[in-house]
């Protein structure tokens, strides 16, 4: 039988799936009336308590408050989403200190932690339930189809700094962990939608209820289309976008010991956008649609089995296929996941932690003239274990904890990724801790595999055809990171997270001439004289920087939070080879960001968020510094209908947040939106 054939009966099964739990949660819902969560009435603010005190998964791959969490680990709440009015998981992410967060055109964004920014910053790992979202093409995430039903969304933990003790080689920078609720929190019907000028129209549907003693179910559909950004330098500009979304969870709990988790996604759309190529019949650069087609779905089983003799033991296996046909090059790739953690018991003061896994990823890519991999198929095989020791002294004030991760994959071979942290409580409400780590990124295949016009240019009757090329003995990029930060509690209204860091790379990628002499080539047509640059491991790079948060709460009905980031950035090359210096530039020096969520009478809300970013030093990026104000008014009839009203950008008409040689430069307008969700 065809890919085709098992495509589409993956994609309907899922979709089947969705409707079935819509059906089943409809049906239960007639025998047994679904409470709505405590969570969704809009009326509860978070204390400060609750913010110190939430619990966090991501730096220990274990339950621990994020308070006592040794790293620099940011949490954004159910709360801080609805409140800032996001419509998307990247804008959501704005709010993290030390994460840069631009957007390069209406349907794609730059992501990075602590420097290293480009379309695909590639040493930043994303993670949603469990399910890894980096490719390994590029190195990178594709944000236009990371998404879900934002309601559902419990919280992001996100740490900056390296994570790949525990996660694995490309938890450079950071990690970012996207945990979405039990079905058992969110029973009953959920409605949403909205219009607006940038959002044309968004809705989503979601519902919840029990099966039988020991299950819940639910079920969301969702879709959203959205408008162009403005172009500037009189260039067109379509970079529109809309998508359609659906996915089911079950969450059974079959005995006091054991739990069961299955839930999957499926998702169909387009987004729009234009890229310039330069014609070798016009001899001149010309602006072509890059429109792409994009379509996948996914589907996760989890097992949790708890006791108090045997520890906590979780076995979660996932499918993901992706599917992305784009002018440039069309991707079809196929992702298998198992992944086993067993927390043990704790032994005297040693709480002992490990695991193994296996991920596996086939790809097809179909080329065109200006892009083509060689081979144009491959499958990756990565086998890996990690264990971890936490080991609890002088009556739990000081906590020092080790590990490391080992993995082997069929592609770039063998890597060690050690990690020893410290945590010390030396008096209730303050916290000090210290890190020192290793963490690799290891090669794309865009990296060794993939050859690709970047310009074309005339040398009197000669033309030139610049290419970039992969090269087969790329290696790792290779990080050892020295982390400090200090938490506290100073009363009962403060609360302050300061994080300092000191990252120095080895083996960076950069681009050098080519180890051929110039050549005639007939790729792309017609014949040119080929000259070639190649990726090299020839940078070292030092980077530094501080980054601070504080939320204060003087009362009850009223919050406000503040952060600000600052970062240095050296880059060192290697022998006489000069490379491409422009990655030092790609970074703003600094960022501050200042949010009020204020409570009124009669059940309104008025939230605010002012964000600046220092200009780009890279000259071709073409960015200058920006102010964006948000507001957003909120109305609560009742408790359990919202209405709410968000401006973007308030007091400045457009602004420019990320460029790109090869993509038509766009701005972001100043928008508006207003939103209605209703639950019952």
């Amino acid at each position: 039988m065809s890919t085709d054939f098992w495509k589409h009966l993956f994609l309907r099964l899922l979709v089947g799936g969705a409707l079935l739990t819509l059906g089943l949660g409809l049906g239960a819902g007639f025998g047994v009336a679904a409470e709505p969560e405590e969570e969704l009435n809009f009326l509860k603010q978070l204390t400060l308590e609750e913010l110190v005190g939430v619990e966090v998964t991501s730096v220990s791959r274990g339950r621990e408050k994020l308070s006592d969490a040794a790293a620099a680990i940011y949490v954004i709440t159910a709360e801080d989403i609805r409140r800032g009015g996001f419509t998307s998981i990247p804008e959501a992410l704005r709010l993290v200190p030390g994460l840069q967060v631009a957007h390069i055109n209406a349907n794609q964004w730059v992501i990075s932690s602590r420097g290293g920014s480009a379309w695909f910053s590639n040493k930043l790992l994303v993670l949603m339930d469990g399910r890894q979202l980096y490719s390994p093409l590029f190195s990178g995430v594709y944000w236009d189809v990371q998404d879900t039903m934002l309601e559902d969304v419990e919280r992001i933990e996100v740490i900056r700094g390296p994570g790949a003790a525990l996660w694995g080689s490309n938890a450079v920078n950071g990690v970012i962990n996207i945990v979405t609720r039990k079905a058992e929190a969110t029973q009953g019907l959920l409605l949403s939608g909205g219009a607006g000028s940038l959002e044309k129209g968004f809705g989503a549907i979601r519902y919840g209820g029990r099966v039988g003693d020991s299950g819940w179910l639910r079920g969301y559909l969702k879709y959203f289309t959205r408008d162009n950004f403005d172009s500037y330098q009189e260039m067109p500009n379509r970079d529109d976008w809309h998508m359609a979304r659906g996915g089911f969870r079950g969450d059974w709990q079959f005995s006091g010991a054991d739990r069961f988790t299955l839930q999957g996604d499926v998702y169909s759309g387009e987004c729009d956008g234009n890229v310039k190529i330069f014609d070798t019949d016009l001899m001149r650069e010309e602006i072509h649609k890059n429109d792409s087609d994009l379509s996948g779905g996914n589907i996760i089983g989890r097992w949790h089995h708890e006791t108090a003799a045997a520890g906590n033991l979780t076995l979660q296996i996932y499918y993901d296929r992706t599917l992305r046909d784009m002018p440039l090059n069309d991707e079809t790739r196929d992702t298998w996941d198992i992944d086993l953690q067993h927390n043990l018991p704790p032994l005297g003061r040693h709480q002992v932690t490990w695991g193994v896994g296996f991920h596996c990823s086939h790809d097809d890519i179909d080329d065109c003239p200006e892009l083509r991999f060689t081979p144009d198929s491959r499958t990756q095989y990565q086998t890996s274990a990690f264990v971890q020791d936490r080991i609890s002294l002088f009556d739990d004030r000081l906590v020092v904890t080790m590990g490391s991760k080992f993995e082997h994959d069929n592609y770039s071979g063998f890597e060690i990724q050690p990690s020893l942290r410290l945590g010390w409580t030396p008096v209730e409400g303050q916290f000090f801790w210290a890190s020192i780590s290793r963490a690799v990124r290891t090669p794309s295949q865009a990296d060794r595999d993939m050859s690709t016009q970047i310009a074309v240019f005339p040398t009197g009757p000669t033309l030139n055809n610049l290419l970039m090329e992969g090269r087969n003995d790329f290696d790792s990029e290779e990080l050892l990171a020295y982390e400090a930060g200090w938490r506290a509690s100073l009363g009962a209204a403060v609360a302050i997270d300061v994080a300092t860091y000191y990252n120095v790379y080895h083996d960076l990628r950069c681009l050098v001439p080519g180890r051929v002499e110039p050549s005639w080539t007939t790729f792309p047509p017609p014949p040119t004289r080929k000259v070639p640059l190649e990726f090299d491991n020839r940078y070292d790079q030092d980077i530094y920087g501080v980054e601070v948060s504080a939320n204060y709460v003087p009362v009850d009905w009223w919050r406000l939070s503040c952060s600000y980031s600052w970062i240095h950035i050296d880059l060192h090359s290697h022998d006489l080879y000069p490379g491409v210096d422009v990655a030092e530039g790609n970074s703003p020096d600094y960022t501050v960001t200042l949010r009020s969520y204020l409570d009124l009478p009669a059940n309104f809300e008025f939230d605010t968020l002012f964000y600046y970013v220092d200009r780009l030093d890279n000259e071709y990026l073409d960015v200058s510094s920006y102010s964006r104000f948000d507001v957003r008014c909120g109305w609560h009839p009742r408790p359990d209908l919202e209405l709410s009203f968000k401006v973007e950008n308030l007091f400045e008409s457009k602004h420019a947040e990320y460029g790109l040689i090869d993509l038509v430069p766009t701005k972001v307008p100043r928008s508006f939106y207003g939103k209605v969700t209703w639950t019952f």
